[in-house]
């Protein structure tokens, strides 16, 4: 789920690592230039800044930047850790 402006989007996440995460969203365009909140699965909130957008049919490949990891930072970790 990403979060910015009082929207809240569901995505598919297609890429990770321990400083950057790569979500596929349906068409929005005005998440480029906005800080958002992502929330991925177990607990882990993060706060992003978008640093790329590909447009690929009706969706987005938005690269992102994290900011801060709000919560579930040990969370993160492991995921981020699994993935590689």
């Amino acid at each position: 789920m990403v979060s910015w402006q009082g929207q809240r989007v569901s995505g598919t996440v297609r890429d990770l690592s321990h400083n950057g995460i790569a979500v596929m969203l349906p068409g929005i365009t005005e998440v480029a230039t906005e800080e958002a909140l992502i929330q991925v699965p177990d607990g882990i909130m993060l706060r992003v800044r978008p640093v790329h957008v590909q447009q690929r049919a009706e969706m987005n490949l938005t690269g992102f930047k994290i900011e801060t990891i709000e919560k579930g930072a040990e969370q993160w970790k492991r995921l981020c850790s699994v993935t590689q």
